[in-house]
Parts: structure tokens; C-alpha cells; sequence
């Protein structure tokens, strides 16, 4: 922006301008167009293949600390590491915990760096957080997926689908709350209207990826996407699977179209979760002739209250106790 606006190139603007470029280095900033303008002017990329991190856009004091700091890792609680931090800042940590050993200055102003390094590191989140968060409307980055609190996996997927060419295919691994959660249902929602998805796989993590969650604890999903010239009309699922040859089996695998997933959850746009083909096929039918009992209203609702119904309180528990 001061490049822009300002035309007076001095020592002042100079400084700012070099103090912004080292932090966007040391935040990582990366811009996609200006770093493949040969790609973008021809309308993006024709694969795209990843597995984004899985990790929430807020710094945590444990997890910092966890590699640099015993002493405060070891806090019992937020109070008592809130305090350690205190000294940390004053280079004052570890004579505070253990006088009885002389420190030498070194020391103490190798924890006055840490601190720094702490504050840097948790200015550098919080920066990106708001960034993340800046509504559609004005212009954010992430009008998709910048909601709540923001995973990295939501906002690469939203990366994704934005960089891929009309004729590309996108192939990542992300949680599968990418298709199920309230904080991304924006994000499948447009997928699902735009015919961008082309298939969803769900696993549970049974020996897939070694030190993370296993089973149900954790499940990922294979995700495809597709770009607008080859829209789909017939999108593949899978959910709970266990072993890759289940990606094979036609009584595992089931078909939703885009009026399917509207029709079934209307108000969320989430994806329902079935265990079996037999299972969607059946829902499908049974949604097919029976409306939900509300439909809130949007673009897609053509009957907001197709049962009529009325909602009232007949007791509580407190005004009515007796």
C-alpha cells in the first residue's frame, strides 16, 4: 500500500517498507498470483495435490513452551504459567525457581530473547487470524472457511478450489468435519451447488498415519475436486471406511446429487452420513416424498413451513414447579 500511495522514496519509507518485507518473511506470507503469474493468466493450475496441516490458526502457551521451556511447560495451570511468563520477560525465570544456585547474565538474557521470540511468534497468530477473518464482503481472502475457529486444513481446501483451472482436479487430505461441520458448511455448501466435488472418501484411521489418532478418534477424508468446466452431477461418498478396498465395494460407495443433500439437510447444507449404499438410497426415497418439518429460509427454500406447524412452551420447569 505505501508503495502505491507514496512516491517519495525516503530513508522513513525506506525503513517501513523493509520492516513489512521481514515480516511477511517471517510470517511466511506467500501470494499465489504474483508467485505463478504465468499459471494464473492461464486460469490457474490443472492438479493440485496436498495434505494441508490440521492445526487451529491460535497460538498456544503450552505448546510454544512445550520445546523451548521446562520451566514453564511444567506449570500446574494457566495462573502459575501466566506468572513464570511475567518472569521470563524480566530475565528473572529461573532465579525466581532456583536462587539457591547462582545465574549467570547470559542466562537472564537468554530468557528475555525467548520471551520476545514468544510475543513475535503470538503478535505473528493473532495477525493472521484477523486476516483470516475478514468477511467476503470487504474482501477477505477466506470468505468460505474464515469463520469460528479457523483451521488450516478449511482455509487450504478454500485455497484449493480457488486455484485450480475450469479444467483442473484437485485431490487433498483433509478431516473429514470438512463435509460435516458448522464451521465449513459454507465452504461444501458452495462445492456441493457448484458441482465442484467430485468424491469424498472417509477413513478412520487404522494404521494409515502412524502417532496420530487412531480409529475412530481420528477420521480423514480423500477429497476431489473438480473445476467449473467439468462439473459433476453425481457426487461419490464413502464414510467410515477402514482399509482401501473398501473404496471398491458397491454396497460401501453411494451417490448424492446436489437436490439429494439439499433435500436431506436443508437448513445446514452439511453432508448426511450414510454407513451404506442401501442406507442413502433409502433417506433419498423417504425425503423424496416427506419434507422436513423446517426449512430456514434461502435461495433453495420454496416452502420455509411445509407442515405448519407451531411451537409453544407447555411447562417449565421453574414457573411451573408447582
Amino acid at each position: 500500500y505505501l508503495e502505491l500511495v507514496n512516491d517519495q522514496h525516503n530513508e522513513q519509507h525506506l525503513s517501513i517498507r523493509n520492516q513489512a518485507m521481514q515480516a511477511c518473511a517471517d510470517a511466511s506470507v506467500f501470494h499465489w498470483p504474483l508467485a505463478y503469474p504465468q499459471v494464473f493468466a492461464q486460469g490457474g493450475f490443472d492438479c493440485v495435490l496436498g495434505n494441508p496441516p490440521w492445526e487451529r490458526i491460535k497460538l498456544q502457551e503450552e505448546e510454544f513452551f512445550a520445546s523451548r521451556s521446562t520451566f514453564i511447560k511444567d506449570a500446574r495451570n494457566k495462573a502459575e504459567r501466566a506468572q513464570r511468563i511475567q518472569w521470563l520477560s524480566e530475565g528473572m525465570l529461573a532465579k525466581y525457581l532456583h536462587p539457591e544456585i547462582p545465574h549467570p547474565e547470559h542466562e537472564c538474557m537468554a530468557e528475555v530473547r525467548l520471551y520476545n521470540e514468544f510475543v513475535s511468534a503470538k503478535r505473528t497468530a493473532e495477525a493472521a487470524s484477523a486476516f483470516m477473518h475478514v468477511n467476503g464482503d470487504e474482501g477477505g481472502r477466506y470468505a468460505l472457511t474464515g469463520v469460528g475457529d479457523v483451521n488450516t486444513y478449511a482455509l487450504f481446501s478454500e485455497t484449493i478450489y480457488q486455484i485450480i483451472s475450469p479444467e483442473g482436479r484437485a485431490g487433498f487430505i483433509v478431516p473429514s468435519g470438512l463435509a460435516t461441520d458448522n464451521s465449513t458448511k459454507a465452504f461444501f455448501g458452495e462445492l456441493v451447488s457448484k458441482k465442484a466435488l467430485d468424491s469424498f472418501f472417509e477413513f478412520e484411521n487404522e494404521g494409515f498415519f502412524q502417532g496420530a489418532g487412531q480409529g475412530h478418534m481420528l477420521r480423514f477424508a480423500l477429497t476431489t475436486i473438480v473445476g467449473s468446466a467439468q462439473q459433476t452431477d453425481e457426487m461419490r461418498f464413502l464414510f467410515q471406511g477402514k482399509k482401501v478396498e473398501h473404496l471398491h465395494d458397491p454396497e460401501r460407495v453411494f451417490t448424492l446429487s446436489p437436490e439429494d443433500i439439499f433435500r436431506v439437510n436443508p437448513n445446514t447444507l452439511t453432508c448426511p452420513i450414510f454407513q451404506s449404499r442401501y442406507d442413502a438410497e433409502i433417506t433419498k426415497k423417504i425425503y423424496r416424498k416427506i419434507p422436513v418439518l423446517i426449512r430456514e429460509a434461502n435461495e433453495l427454500a420454496s416452502e420455509i413451513n411445509p407442515w405448519g406447524i407451531n411451537f409453544m412452551r407447555m411447562f417449565d420447569m421453574s414457573n411451573d414447579s408447582y
